[in-house]
């Protein structure tokens, strides 16, 4: 008698996890056959850029992607390459459909230390090297015919558009001296054209995305952006 109730128990138990067995399978396979379409979709829209990854960030999406959604997905990408320089992409969409609806998201955009030296760095002048001192962006450069290190401290603002560096305090000779005083120090010619406010115009961004904010972090300036919702991939 007890073989058979161990018999019978054992038999309700396969008959459950066979179907729950079969359906992680089937949504495993969904799932990633999704991924695979959406990040072609999406390295075809960055072209160029390298190692363009999905991850569809729900359980279950790929047996809720037989009734056309997907939920949430998060794009990565690497070495895109935009106005001269190659950034970090990292996008969550909300709402996603097979479609290719989304209820918008956001992104952030890393630019490096270096491709953002490069492009703010007067000509034929010392160069300014962009860091962080885990608060603010910081521009590293020389001043005076000593080439004395000086570090500027910046404040970033921005429109929907436009990133401006706004020079707020100058490091020199272990002084901290802010950005209007500087006229007063020997050195302020060398100085002048690196501490001017510079506003970066990002005019490849596309229509429905807007930039919110930036900041300064280890790996380069990360600019926040806003995602519209839209009607394909």
């Amino acid at each position: 008698m007890q073989l058979t109730r161990n018999r019978r128990l054992t038999a309700a138990i396969v008959a459950l996890a066979l179907p729950l067995t079969l359906a992680a399978g089937t949504n495993a396979y969904l799932e990633h056959q999704a991924e695979h379409r959406i990040a072609a979709a999406a390295a075809a829209r960055l072209h160029p850029a390298e190692n363009v990854t999905a991850t569809i960030d729900d359980p279950f999406a790929g047996l809720a992607a037989l009734r056309g959604k997907l939920g949430s997905v998060t794009i990565h990408a690497d070495d895109v390459r935009r106005q001269g320089l190659t950034l970090a992409l990292q996008a969550h969409l909300n709402h996603v459909t097979t479609k290719g609806h989304t209820a918008g998201g956001t992104a952030d955009v890393t630019i490096p230390y270096k491709e953002l030296g490069q492009r703010l760095s007067p000509a034929n002048s010392p160069t300014l090297a962009p860091g962080t001192d885990n608060q603010e962006l910081t521009l590293t450069t020389t001043a005076g015919n000593l080439g004395i290190p000086v570090t500027i401290h910046t404040r970033l603002t921005t429109t929907s558009r436009q990133l401006t560096l706004t020079p707020t305090v100058i490091t020199l000779l272990g002084r901290d001296i802010p950005a209007q005083d500087l006229a007063r120090l020997p050195a302020a010619s060398t100085l002048d054209a690196k501490i001017q406010p510079r506003t970066v115009t990002l005019k490849q961004l596309p229509h429905n995305v807007t930039l919110t904010s930036a900041g300064a972090v280890r790996e380069g300036l990360v600019l926040h952006l806003d995602l519209a919702p839209t009607t394909r991939t």
